[in-house]
């Protein structure tokens, strides 16, 4: 999942030719040269697929392999050039053009039963024949390949290994479909308005021109609509309408997560169901509507391909390895960038795999001269972080660089901030800027924004008339060592008028505070960023960003999920 570890290597380039021939049969002859290609490239793993072959592992050990094909990460028209269909058709199941709206899973489309149709195609017309071929191949919405890369790779099957690809399946089609349904309902001017007046968060895309006019953008942008698209059209759209544009979107983050079990597939389940019980609404109102005039129709190739999710995942595990945001990436630093700066723009083969070349040996070089520097021993490092430790405090502390993470190295990742350590670093130290429960951390800048400022002056600057009497009834909970049973609501134990052994606080903006995965509840999440800004000239009235806050210390998030008592809370950070 990270282009920084280097786990993907250029093995071929594919060649891209142009054929001056009837155009009725290019497409074919193209299709053909791709399958020939991977034919050659795939050989040695089509071998040790059903031969096996000794490799070495990681830690040096020998091992006999073998390399079954699990899964090929392309877009919908790769994987209908993969599979040997026409477009218009689907690559997993037999559905057709006028099925691909259907709520019901068809007939998964076995490489045995595409094998069987070209055999019968090829024995009524020489595949050579291209148009002849062509013709008689359609009859069996097959794309004109007669040797499939495939098909001689033992236990290989399209409808297993074309795996659902997040990025265009998801991300794509919602920008392409989900997104241009809510602008046909609420109306481009409407949803922009609505997109920038939500109030800007750091690390998430503010669209503060709005998305209406939007041509080309990226997958992280596709993913920042989604984050707002169900609450800007509410109050717009009818309640049908704003159903299915939530059950798309649910099956969407649900097929995201990196651990998904049977209760989970069950959801998805039910939420592509629950799109397609209310999906007639947006007919009905006429947003849903073809390239070609007359009714709409749910003729939508990747609306099919969510009917296989649940099977793919119990197939072939979590959609969100097979994500290609890698190989885009992949397919940018290992191509397209040393093409354009490394090369003479010809001969791009040998250019390109020198400079690839020589890359990765002055990356493998940086990293052992790190290693070396940092008096590194890597077999005990990996000894260590093999062991199944039950405490983490009896764990070694270990060096940055064992990771292979080093100074000055190339290309190296970007480490997540762990601000859980930080803290338990600091507990023995009088330092109170960093802080964490059993659930969430906290870290404060060295300097506040304001150095000092009384108590009551900073009440009036934030509008928080009730401050100085929810201070003292903070600072008498912790003299009296109840901090544990603070609630929210009830009689309070110190009124307006209390009395504070000090008249003056300091003042932060922001606080980082950071969360840890719901899958794995060691594993810290990215630090967020929540701010609290006075009124200014760029923002009149104040910044507040809001927070969830649980005050029930026997329901710890994450494993017990919103349960306990929660409220909402307009953060600001004094």
């Amino acid at each position: 999942m990270k282009a920084s570890s280097h786990a993907f290597l250029l093995v071929a380039l594919l060649p891209c030719a142009k054929f001056i021939c009837d155009k009725r049969i290019r497409g074919a002859l193209d299709s053909r040269l791709k399958h020939l290609s991977l034919d050659i490239v795939c050989q040695p793993l089509k071998l040790a697929a059903r031969h096996g072959k000794m490799m070495a592992d990681s830690n040096g050990n020998r091992r006999f392999c073998f390399t079954p094909l699990a899964a090929y990460i392309v877009d919908l028209p790769e994987a209908t050039m993969l599979a040997g269909v026409c477009n218009k058709t689907s690559p997993i199941t037999m559905a057709s053009y006028k099925q691909l709206g259907d709520a019901h899973l068809h007939e998964f489309r076995h490489g045995s039963h595409t094998l069987a149709q070209i055999a019968v195609t090829n024995s009524k017309v020489s595949p050579w024949n291209i148009i002849e071929y062509l013709r008689e191949a359609k009859k069996f919405r097959l794309n004109g390949v007669h040797e499939p890369f495939w098909r001689d790779w033992w236990n290989a099957n399209p409808c297993l290994f074309l795996t659902p690809e997040p990025l265009h399946h998801w991300h794509k089609a919602f920008f392409d479909h989900d997104l241009k349904w809510c602008i046909e309902v609420v109306g481009g001017a409407e949803l922009d308005f609505r997109m920038s007046v939500i109030q800007p968060r750091i690390g998430f895309r503010h669209f503060k021109e709005g998305v209406s006019r939007l041509k080309q953008v990226t997958g992280r942008e596709h993913r920042e609509m989604q984050r707002y698209i169900v609450a800007v059209i509410a109050g717009a759209a009818s309640k049908e309408i704003v159903t299915c544009i939530r059950a798309l979107m649910d099956v969407r983050y649900l097929s995201q997560s990196p651990v998904i079990d049977s209760n989970m597939v069950a959801k998805i389940s039910g939420a592509l169901q629950e799109f397609h019980n209310h999906k007639e609404a947006l007919l009905k109102a006429g947003v849903r509507r073809g390239k070609k005039p007359g009714p709409g129709n749910w003729f939508i190739p990747k609306l099919e391909l969510l009917q296989s999710i649940a099977t793919s995942i119990q197939w072939v595990g979590a959609p969100i390895q097979y994500t290609a945001d890698v190989t885009e990436k992949g397919h940018s630093t290992l191509i397209k960038q040393p093409a354009r700066s490394r090369t003479n723009l010809r001969d791009y083969d040998p250019q390109i795999c020198r400079y690839l070349d020589r890359d990765e040996k002055c990356r493998l070089f940086d990293l052992t001269t790190s290693t070396r520097i940092a008096a590194v021993d890597l077999i005990k490092e990996a000894l260590i972080s093999g062991e199944d430790l039950s405490d983490d405090d009896e764990a070694e502390p270990r060096d940055d660089h064992a990771d292979g993470v080093c100074p000055g190295s190339h290309t190296t990742g970007r480490r997540i901030r762990d601000i859980f350590a930080e803290a338990q670093a600091t507990s023995t130290m009088i330092d109170p800027r960093k802080f964490s429960t059993l659930s969430t951390a906290f870290s404060l800048n060295h300097r506040p924004n304001i150095v000092r400022i009384a108590i009551k002056e900073a009440a009036t600057l934030f509008d928080l008339p009730d401050f100085p009497a929810a201070l003292a009834e903070y600072y008498t909970r912790i003299s009296r060592g109840n901090l544990a049973t603070l609630a929210i609501g009830g009689r309070r134990l110190a009124t307006q008028g209390s009395k504070l052994p000090f008249q003056d606080i300091q003042v932060w903006f922001s606080m980082r505070v950071q969360t840890k995965s719901i899958h794995e509840p060691r594993s810290p999440l990215v630090p967020q960023n929540v701010q609290a800004q006075p009124p200014s000239t760029a923002w009149p009235e104040g910044r507040y960003d809001t927070v969830l806050a649980c005050t029930d210390t026997q329901q710890v998030w994450p494993g017990f999920g919103i349960q306990g008592s929660w409220f909402l809370l307009f953060y600001c950070d004094l």
